[in-house]
């Protein structure tokens, strides 16, 4: 009986070993595509925002998808699109330059934590900067901050469910309606 106890140890000590090992091979860690495609959403944000594109910038969003700041809370894509068009409205841009950029957004040190296969959040540090021509006159640096997101993969393609955009000195967000399941 004792030396039947002493085999069954390792036996046991390596079943728990493959089940503690599955345990963590089962969480989810993104692939090289998912990283490559959540860069792209948001070099997609970044770049339609900037080039004035309101239903391509709209794009990169679920379709009840939530924006937050502390001076809006805008949910879905038409009032996302509503947004920038508004914007367009009040600041049209000068002839021969419709499409040019007058500010860039530069995101940087994007992280993602993968929640599941289908969720995931991220969190970028953000910079606005306007427009300086090679005689320095013009912008220059227009705001900083953070974005904390929160993404979906929808039919194959991750886009943002949520975003928080905190600049300093801004108050808390302005209240949203509970995103839909």
């Amino acid at each position: 009986m004792g030396q039947f106890a002493r085999r069954m140890i390792p036996v046991l000590a390596i079943g728990t070993t493959l089940a503690a090992g599955s345990a963590i091979a089962a969480s989810y860690q993104g692939t090289a595509d998912d990283y490559a495609q959540i860069s792209q959403l948001m070099t997609k944000y970044s770049y339609t925002l900037d080039t004035r594109d309101p239903e391509g910038w709209a794009s990169v969003f679920t379709q009840a998808g939530l924006f937050r700041a502390a001076q809006f809370c805008l949910v879905g894509r038409k009032e996302l699109a509503g947004l920038l068009e508004k914007q367009l409205k009040a600041h049209p841009a000068s002839p021969g330059s419709a499409n040019r950029p007058k500010s860039h957004h530069v995101e940087a040190s994007l992280s993602i934590e993968y929640l599941d296969r289908d969720h995931a959040l991220s969190h970028s540090f953000v910079m606005v900067v306007g427009d300086v021509g090679r005689d320095h006159v013009g912008g220059g640096i227009e705001v900083t901050g953070t974005y904390d997101d929160k993404l979906t993969r929808v039919n194959g393609h991750w886009l943002i469910a949520d975003r928080l955009e905190v600049s300093p000195g801004d108050g808390p967000p302005l209240p949203c309606p509970a995103p839909a399941h």
